[in-house]
């Protein structure tokens, strides 16, 4: 069941109005926590304020441009990419319809899509705090900060340990 959420999401996000949601060129600074939900902490929806841990100090009006963000972070070479492909063919055989397999931005364009919608998502529900009943906006807002925990710098972290361990135990069985 929440496969096919994941791609009723994905299908019915592309449909989303993509108002200043930049999809053409290269996207550098690519976001693990969306700025269109550290802007929502903002009371002008412009400067945040960012508790640095190291430092136990609170930064003051920061653009959310500056934070939770790594260059090319989404970004795949081409084998990835066809090995990611190959085994989301498994899972969601209707997806692969919409992904452009050559582009090695995908997938920053698709959370740029989905961010979208879950904004304009949250922008409804902002005036209208019944729209949080409607069962596609909760279905999609679940899967968004479900997602969310996926995309962290410390996830990444955990995924090539696990790829490199996995790695050295097949060496070592050779």
């Amino acid at each position: 069941m929440i496969n096919q959420q994941a791609t009723d999401f994905n299908q019915q996000s592309i449909g989303c109005s993509l108002e200043g949601v930049i999809l053409s060129g290269k996207v550098k600074n690519q976001h693990y926590v969306p700025r269109m939900y550290m802007k929502r902490f903002a009371p002008d929806q412009k400067r945040i304020c960012v508790w640095n841990l190291m430092t136990d100090s609170i930064l003051t009006r920061q653009r959310p441009e500056n934070y939770a963000a790594k260059r090319y972070f989404y970004d795949a070479e081409k084998e990835q990419l066809k090995n990611a492909l190959e085994e989301m063919l498994k899972l969601y055989p209707s997806s692969i319809s919409i992904i452009d397999a050559a582009d090695g931005q995908f997938v920053e364009k698709g959370l740029s899509r989905m961010e979208a919608d879950v904004s304009q998502i949250l922008d409804l529900i902002s005036t209208n705090h019944e729209a949080l009943y409607n069962e596609t906006n909760m279905r999609k807002l679940i899967i968004f900060l479900h997602d969310l925990a996926y995309r962290s710098e410390k996830y990444r972290e955990q995924l090539d340990m696990t790829k490199q361990a996995e790695l050295l135990s097949t060496e070592q069985m050779k």
